[in-house]
Formats: C-alpha cells, structure tokens, sequence
C-alpha cells in the first residue's frame, strides 16, 4: 500500500518536468487498467517534492511513472531520485485480522472449556 511518494533532481545543468503521472498495479503485467495514483508537478527548485496518494487503499506492488515533457529547452531532464513509502501487504493483513483475532479470544466471564484426560 503505497502512502507517499518523493521524487527529487540535484543536477545543476537540467531541467524539472512540467508533470509526472504514477500508476500502479498489483501484478504485471496488470490483469486490468493501472490504477491512477496521482500526478506531481514539481517546482523549479532543487528541493524534494511529494506526492500524498489520497486513496491508499489499493495494494500496489508495481510502479508506473510517466514523464511529461520538460518545462523549457534543457537538453537534459532527470530525477535524482525518488522514494516510494507504504506499508507491506503483510503489515496490512496482520492489522486488519487483529480485530477479528480479539473477539475469538474467551472473556474472562466466560468458563474455559474442560480438559478431559483419558
């Protein structure tokens, strides 16, 4: 489940993309369409920028990222880098089962059933 994606460029001598298009999917190739994650238009500047996903409720275990074209006439467009935060399907599994894993648990009112020994 992807939460926040944070891409930058450092490079002096290039340019910043007029916007950058995230799809995901949980297989690949997808069985369906990609699922639209979200769009980032990063500034001009040299600092981090982030991409809040809003609907995190899909897994999401391959990326898609589409380039858009540069703002101006640079020859070179590049990201320095970029990193994907979530949470593994596991970590999600195990605390959507909590709940249900709490309730199958016996009360302390109600009697342990007996142990019958031959």
């Amino acid at each position: 489940m992807v939460d926040t994606i944070v891409i930058s460029n450092h490079e002096d001598f290039s340019d910043t993309l007029s916007s950058i298009h995230f799809q995901g999917s949980i297989d690949y190739p997808p069985e369906q369409e990609w699922l639209d994650i979200g769009e980032l238009v990063p500034s001009s500047s040299k600092n981090e920028h982030v991409l809040d996903v809003i609907d995190r409720t899909q897994m999401i275990r391959y990326l898609k990222v589409t380039l858009k074209s540069p703002m101006s006439n640079e020859l070179y467009c590049t990201i320095t880098s970029m990193k994907v935060y979530g949470k593994g399907m596991h970590v999600v599994m195990r605390n959507s089962l909590m709940p249900l894993m709490d309730l199958a648990k016996p009360t302390e009112n109600e009697a342990s059933p007996a142990v019958i020994k031959p």
